[in-house]
């Protein structure tokens, strides 16, 4: 089911780092369709304990080793983390 990602390859959002700079040191963060792992790869990076969802296993394999990863259809499936909590969610170019 992998279609290349037109933000594979790209920089994590300044955005996104701009306030990440806020979350205290090894947050919970989850990144909900996360594709390739542009924030992933940077939040785990910086030391956050990271978890990515994406219903694309082939693009979340490159992850494995650097952030949880979980595959999962979140528009048609049931939602992957119930009961979890979090200190961040990350969510950037969902088309929902």
């Amino acid at each position: 089911m992998s279609t290349v990602s037109p933000h594979e390859g790209l920089a994590p959002s300044p955005w996104v780092l701009r306030w990440a700079r806020l979350w205290a040191p090894g947050s919970r963060v989850l990144d909900v369709a996360c594709g390739s792992g542009r924030h992933v790869r940077a939040l785990a990076a910086a030391g956050h304990a990271v978890t990515g969802i994406d219903r694309d296993a082939e693009a979340l394999a490159p992850l494995a080793g650097i952030a949880e990863t979980i595959v999962a259809d979140i528009e048609s499936g049931p939602w992957p983390v119930t009961g979890r909590q979090f200190d961040a969610v990350v969510v950037t170019h969902y088309l929902w």
